[in-house]
């Protein structure tokens, strides 16, 4: 993304590797807007990485040779090629993040911003919660500039270390390449198992896609395959061609990465390098003018791309739709011009200031976009910036989502939430985050009964023993819920469970579409087969019929409206497009229709003297506006996103279950 503009091989420019540059960045492009076919297009990142091995090197060693390699001149071009550039980009983001961000995103940005402008980006994006495939990714503006990062450590050490060994033990150094390319191949071979967030963002395991590049720039045979002819170059090109494209459309972020699934796409990226020149089909391909030009500007339009593909998500109401995204794809290759044009090509001329000056300004810029980054930080995203209701919404949606992290018993170690009042526990709630939503609801009935109660709850893991893994869940479920609903059984104290569960992701597979505009987003999740619903459907049954066996009392919620939109985050929205602040309503019908066969499911549960049954959309729906479902109460959201209940759509949902139910004659 930052190497030469005119990439070249002993002197000779090759458009080729300006064609693949294209390849990279529109797979990376159309992967992160969103378009289900790409799914796999972040393996241009790692396209990127092998030519920037390639090319680096062969400017180190080639300058090495001629007794002309300076570290001073070696950054200087760096700089010229990567600062322009992004520092404009990161000053334009700047008032569209203050205006459109609530705080918590603010300050999320602020903290990306002081590190990307450190080339730290990768540590930051690490640490996040999510990472790289967080449900919230495509509304990050920075998140791509972790590679950035991961290119200038590599640029930081590389190239002195090349110029060592050079200098003092000259044979030594494609050994050197070869032995420091397999070390981190084994480190990203075994960090894929034990720690895959650090193994996507973190250099020593990304660091053998740059060397394969290294590697073959110092390969002794390469300028007879940079000439070869006939059938052998173009089966060669042909495959590589394979092992890169294949990838982009059958890899998705489910797929581990970068190990194993990094290997076709780099060994792919190396064999054009070697054999694509113009002489071949593919090189031919990859040297015309289309692939050539945007190539070109590839490093701009991979910085501009995220940027404007999120702010368009921030600023939107509704979920831009395939014609939006086409057209802001549009828009930063436009942009994408015109920064390469007024902002990179000025620069990269060694006439325009000095070498001094360049290195001087470097520093300077990184600095000042740092210290901007800190202070939004410090200042926790400067929640006075906005009106008090708005602060105020954006504060609930924020707690709200903490209250989820914190019963979330995801990793098995925390300690469980409790609800109600203090003394021995006789009531559980059981089921995934949607019974975590609940909380509030039954914390305020439970203080009522005078009843103390635990939270049993794991994302995406509904309340259903003896059913296998199935797809979108891990197998850490099965557990979960088995070891649940045994330790409810055995323990007679605990003499009511209220079950929920967000059905129509586990039975269906699918994320919501209102119809209207909002259109739920996440990870890409795999629609069950028939025969897997029926296990699920019938492990539900089984259990609820087990914990009625048990003498407890059962409560049965039935399925939560889900809004399609982030409410609260549409309600910002609202203020600062200076519209109305009126809260968005659903389709009654829409919503009876998506859950038909997940309210057949609770129906099927049949009558007994203890099975409570709990209607949500009774509470939610039809109350203010016929045929249509609340987002907002009052001023209040009733969401903290665009399927969880916030604490009053909690209370209100659960209107129906008093007091007196959960108290056990």
């Amino acid at each position: 993304m930052s190497v030469d503009d005119r990439p070249k091989t002993a002197g000779a420019y090759r458009p080729e590797i300006d064609g693949l540059r294209a390849v990279a960045v529109l797979s990376v492009m159309l992967h992160h807007a969103g378009f289900s076919l790409f799914a796999g297009g972040y393996v241009g990142v790692d396209i990127f990485f092998v030519i920037s091995g390639y090319l680096i090197t062969g400017i180190v060693v080639r300058q090495c040779s001629e007794g002309r390699f300076s570290l001073a001149t070696f950054w200087e071009r760096r700089a010229r090629r990567i600062m322009p550039a992004l520092t404009f980009i990161l000053l334009v983001c700047l008032p569209f993040a203050w205006w459109f961000m609530p705080p918590v995103a603010l300050a999320a940005f602020s903290k990306s911003l002081f590190a990307s402008s450190l080339f730290s980006g990768n540590f930051y994006f690490w640490r996040l919660e999510g990472g790289y495939f967080a449900d919230d990714s495509g509304q990050i503006p920075l998140l791509h500039l972790w590679s950035l990062a991961v290119e200038e450590q590599f640029y930081l050490l590389f190239p002195s270390c090349v110029y060592l060994i050079f200098r003092f033990a000259r044979r030594a150094l494609r050994p050197a390449i070869i032995v420091a390319l397999l070390a981190s191949l084994v480190l990203c071979a075994v960090a894929g198992h034990i720690a895959p967030a650090a193994n996507f963002f973190l250099i020593p395991m990304r660091a053998w896609e740059l060397l394969a590049g290294a590697a073959l720039s110092l390969w002794p045979s390469r300028r007879d395959a940079f000439a070869a002819r006939g059938r052998a170059s173009d089966l060669f090109a042909l495959i590589g061609a394979a092992l890169v494209v294949v990838p982009i459309f059958l890899l998705d972020d489910t797929s581990g990465f970068p190990w194993p699934w990094a290997l076709p796409p780099v060994v792919g990226t190396v064999l054009l390098l070697a054999f694509a020149t113009p002489r071949t089909v593919i090189g031919w391909i990859l040297a015309s003018r289309p692939f050539v030009a945007i190539g070109l500007i590839s490093y701009s339009a991979y910085l501009w791309h995220q940027p404007v593909l999120a702010f368009a998500r921030l600023i939107s109401l509704n979920t831009p739709g395939t014609p939006a995204l086409i057209g802001l794809l549009l828009l930063s290759l436009a942009l994408a011009a015109l920064s390469w044009w007024f902002v990179e090509r000025p620069f990269r001329r060694r006439s325009f200031l000095t070498q001094r000056v360049v290195l001087a300004s470097t520093v300077a810029a990184a600095l000042v976009m740092a210290t901007i980054g800190a202070i939004g930080w410090l200042g926790a995203g400067f929640p006075g910036r906005l009106p008090p209701r708005i602060a105020a919404l954006a504060e609930a949606r924020q707690a709200g989502l903490e209250r989820l992290e914190a019963c979330n018993d995801a990793s098995g170690t925390r300690p469980p939430c409790h609800v109600g009042k203090p003394g021995p526990v006789t009531v559980a709630l059981f089921g995934d985050s949607h019974a975590e939503a609940l909380v509030p609801g039954v914390d305020a009935l439970m203080t009522i009964a005078g009843r103390r109660g635990i939270v049993l709850a794991r994302p995406n893991c509904p309340p259903a023993d003896g059913v296998g893994v199935m797809p979108n869940r891990d197998a850490a479920c099965v557990g979960f819920t088995h070891a649940a609903v045994k330790s409810l059984i055995a323990t007679p104290a605990i003499d009511t469970v209220i079950l929920a569960a967000r059905w129509p992701l586990a039975l269906e597979g699918s994320y919501f579409d209102n119809g209207e505009g909002g259109v739920e987003s996440g990870p890409r999740i795999t629609a069950p087969s028939e025969q897997q619903r029926q296990q699920l459907a019938n492990g539900y049954r089984t259990t609820v019929a087990r914990l009625l066996a048990a003498g407890k009392r059962v409560v049965v919620i039935y399925p939560i409206p889900e809004a399609g939109w982030s409410t609260p985050d549409y309600l910002v929205k609202l203020d600062r497009l200076g519209l109305p602040i009126v809260g968005p309503t659903t389709s009654y019908a829409r919503y009876k229709k998506r859950q038909a066969t997940e309210i057949a499911l609770l129906d099927s549960l049949g009558q007994h003297p203890d099975l409570i049954r709990v209607y949500p959309d009774r509470a939610l729906c039809g109350i203010a506006h016929a045929g249509r479902c609340e987002t907002m109460i009052g001023g209040t959201s009733l969401y903290i996103d665009d399927d969880h209940l916030s604490a009053e759509g909690a209370r209100m949902a659960l209107s129906s279950l008093t007091p007196e139910m959960l108290k056990r004659p």
